[in-house]
């Protein structure tokens, strides 16, 4: 489904004296919820280049490694600032940390590259773009802003009904993901 899929199914739910742009709010917020509930493997992705490494979609860093491919372990940058010089190179890295403008940076600064695998933090959605992640996991999103809307709508009851769908459907995704009972 597309955002505008995603809109026209809130409005269709009895939510249709919202405008085009609050739908699309309720919309975004149901997809940030389901997208950073849990770690989810499509959420994974891995970037590559030489540090400082800018990585835009960022959320957990899940590892760090350098151009041989070995474990780069992860240190507070002010606690390594008061030990050493930032300004070290050395062909490898020893340690990574995140840089005060958000980049992942190594000590000593390496000549090669280092590869981030990290788990990217959803986008807003834009009027012809989809969800990323499953499409059988798309209502999810819908039953959220559906929930969002009737809430503030006053309709307790009917955001309390959603709310129960959205969890149940929440937890099937998280069973059928993760192979857990």
């Amino acid at each position: 489904m597309t955002l505008a899929e995603l809109r026209q199914e809130i409005l269709d739910s009895g939510l249709d004296h919202l405008s085009s742009t609050r739908a699309n709010r309720f919309v975004n917020l149901a997809y940030r919820k389901v997208y950073q509930t849990h770690l989810w493997p499509w959420r994974l992705l891995t970037q590559s280049g030489t540090a400082p490494l800018t990585v835009t979609t960022r959320g957990t860093i899940k590892s760090v490694t350098d151009e041989n491919g070995a474990d780069v372990p992860y240190v507070d940058k002010d606690e390594l600032d008061k030990q050493v010089d930032l300004t070290a190179t050395r062909t490898y890295p020893e340690y990574w940390y995140v840089d005060d403008d958000g980049t992942i940076a190594t000590y000593p600064l390496a000549s090669g590259s280092i590869t981030v695998r990290h788990y990217a933090k959803a986008v807003d959605l834009g009027e012809s773009d989809s969800p990323d992640l499953p499409t059988e996991y798309h209502y999810a999103i819908c039953l959220e802003a559906i929930r969002r809307g009737k809430l503030e709508n006053g309709q307790t009851e009917a955001s309390a009904i959603y709310k129960a769908d959205y969890d149940a459907e929440m937890a099937q995704m998280k069973r059928e993901v993760f192979n857990v009972q």
